[in-house]
């Protein structure tokens, strides 16, 4: 019989962290499979909801993946807000609730891609407008989001991010390509900042991968319990 692992009252989240192609969403369900094998009660949560603004964001993606809208007037910062007020509600209804319940909670990006995408994305239409402002102001609005408790930052080499892109269907341009560059330069920027990340080479089997995350997990919470 498979012991349960205390979590204690408070739960752990765990994000999964990094630009298009580093194999997140895949990876995501076998750390899940993972931990549950191990006696931890976990719960799996996407990268955006089921709500209305979940809707409006994967109505955006449609138009452009990197939700770069062509539009008469600027409207990132209108964008940033959907994708904020998705994260919002996902916490109210489904991080919250699960940490809450003592689960392991691992999500398909939280709060740090706010910065590594969306100030791109905004300085592509308002570039008078500096990194460490826009830093501050996307701090600021999520400032009530969860903060999560460890997060791993996936990376794989460029050229095997582009083929696994590639493999899907999709096709990218020197401005994507550029854009993905900009989107690991802040990644970089936040794990300096943040201890809680773990930067994690993921150009490997995916069920070795799993297993080593997880494992890493359990060992956190243990450290976190003692």
């Amino acid at each position: 019989m498979i012991s349960k692992v205390k979590i204690m009252n408070t739960g752990y989240l765990v994000t999964l962290e990094g630009s298009d192609g580093v194999g997140k969403s895949h990876l995501q369900g076998y750390i899940a499979e993972a931990l549950q094998a191990k006696g931890v009660p976990t719960k799996i949560v996407a990268e955006f909801s089921d709500s209305p603004s979940g809707d409006i964001i994967r109505g955006m993606l449609e138009e452009d993946r990197f939700l770069r809208l062509v539009q008469e007037r600027p409207i990132s910062f209108y964008g940033t807000a959907q994708v904020i007020a998705d994260l919002y509600f996902q916490d109210e209804q489904e991080v919250l609730p699960a940490l809450k319940n003592g689960c392991v909670v691992i999500k398909d990006r939280h709060k740090d891609t706010l910065f590594a995408y969306q100030i791109p994305k905004i300085q592509e239409e308002h570039p008078q407008i500096d990194y460490e402002q826009l830093f501050c102001w996307i701090n600021s609005f999520a400032s009530r989001l969860r903060v999560p408790d460890l997060t791993f930052l996936l990376t794989v080499p460029n050229d095997e991010r582009l083929a696994r892109i590639q493999s899907r269907g999709e096709q990218l341009s020197r401005k994507d390509i550029e854009f993905l560059e900009r989107v690991d330069n802040i990644y970089s920027d936040i794990a300096e900042r943040e201890s809680r990340i773990i930067p994690y080479d993921n150009n490997r089997n995916v069920q070795e991968a799993a297993a080593e995350i997880s494992d890493i997990i359990i060992t956190n919470l243990g450290v976190r319990n003692g």
